[in-house]
């Protein structure tokens, strides 16, 4: 019931490609919505919602947009932060300390938000999470794949749920249906959280040594 914002950052996947129509089809909207029924009054009018995707973007341009685009000059102050660069970064010419350095920017807001880092998936199995776990792993923060959730099956004939053509668009971006499950990855995620007895004592270390770089 309090006042909440939910904002998500990343490329064209963030942004909503691949769904139609764009604006409430979208994985972003979808996680809102669904946000809105767990924690909401009933409706929209305590939850706020940012989307803030731009496609063909990585980390480097997300250092730079999340100022303008999240807080848009300190006029909000997110409380969920979604950020997904897992399959824009691969041109990264930082090789992943512009990724580390946009999440200890998230984590250092003053009113301490919290930050999931989203994991997306190309047609051909693509992402890079391996390069991004140490980051999650190195703040404590929570992770949801979407590769870990929809690739194996792919190649399970016997066993599997939907097949690629049913989750991509395109060899990039979800369908409707893939936007859906990539919702239902992260409120699935919130559900056990909010089921869970929560502290207060979370202090991400920035003294140590990063994960990547900063």
């Amino acid at each position: 019931g309090e006042e909440t914002t939910v904002a998500f950052i990343g490329g064209s996947i963030t942004q909503g490609a691949g769904a139609a129509p764009i604006n409430t089809e979208c994985y972003a909207y979808k996680t809102f919505a669904g946000f809105c029924k767990l924690a909401g009054r009933g409706t929209e009018e305590n939850i706020s919602y940012i989307k803030a995707g731009v496609g063909g973007t990585p980390s480097e341009l997300g250092m730079l947009r999340f100022d303008r685009d999240v807080l848009r000059g300190g006029i909000q102050q997110p409380d969920i932060v979604v950020v997904e660069f897992a399959v824009n970064d691969e041109g990264d010419e930082t090789q992943g300390d512009c990724y580390e350095s946009l999440v200890r920017k998230i984590l250092k807001l003053p009113n301490n938000p919290a930050v999931i880092l989203l994991f997306s998936v190309f047609a051909d199995d693509y992402n890079l999470q391996e390069r991004l776990i140490p980051v999650g792993k190195r703040y404590e923060l929570p992770m949801v794949s979407v590769k870990n959730a929809v690739t194996p099956q792919f190649y399970d004939k016997e066993n599997r749920i939907l097949s690629k053509n049913q989750y991509f668009y395109d060899t990039f971006h979800p369908t409707n249906l893939g936007h859906s499950i990539m919702a239902d990855c992260l409120l699935s995620y919130i559900k056990r959280i909010m089921m869970e007895s929560m502290t207060n004592d979370y202090k991400p270390d920035f003294e140590g040594k990063p994960a990547i770089g900063a």
